[in-house]
């Protein structure tokens, strides 16, 4: 797993320390509470599921953060925000396991191709999607969030027009963006 993770990272051109050490780890507990920074008082970005695959990048003071670091904005003013550009998704580490549930499969990819910022992408199978082709429309999506040209991802797929052509949406933008497979992985 940490073989794919860091080929996945060399591929897209995401390096650093906090790859190097990332893992898959499983929610111990239904209705998982994830925060925009390591903290019970921080707001609430979203819920997790029992079993559900996490991707931990980072470990501090008894919490995972499982995304990277992006622009929030926040609605609730009785919660304690990042500063700006600090947000991050994080979850309390006592609700984790490295224990795969039941069903599970440990050889699947998780980690920054899974950023919760990226929606609208079919899963393995849909349209005739290969793995690879999702991988592709992932890496290129999550290079956009990284560098942030997008806040998020509204949609993306396989070109049916263009041969070996991808695109995706960004977040509030009705263009498409169409790469390639090579574009992805420059």
């Amino acid at each position: 797993m940490k073989t794919l993770i860091v080929a996945m990272a060399c591929s897209t051109g995401l390096t650093g320390p906090a790859l190097a050490s990332e893992r898959t780890m499983y929610v111990s507990g239904d209705g998982l509470n994830v925060r925009y920074c390591a903290s019970g008082d921080c707001c609430i970005a979203d819920r997790l599921s029992l079993n559900e695959p996490v991707s931990v990048i980072e470990e501090q003071d008894g919490w995972a953060r499982i995304s990277v670091f992006h622009d929030a904005t926040f609605r609730n003013t009785t919660c304690v925000r990042p500063e700006e550009g600090q947000a991050a998704h994080w979850v309390s580490m006592r609700f984790l396991t490295d224990a795969v549930p039941d069903g599970a499969d440990p050889n699947a990819w998780f980690g920054m191709l899974s950023d919760r910022r990226i929606r609208g992408v079919p899963r393995v199978g849909d349209y005739g999607l290969t793995r690879r082709d999702v991988e592709t429309i992932r890496r290129y999506a999550s290079r956009l969030l990284l560098d942030g040209t997008c806040e998020g991802i509204d949609a993306g797929n396989k070109s049916v027009v263009e041969d070996s052509t991808y695109y995706v949406a960004c977040q509030g933008e009705t263009e498409k963006r169409y790469f390639t497979a090579k574009d992805a992985a420059s």
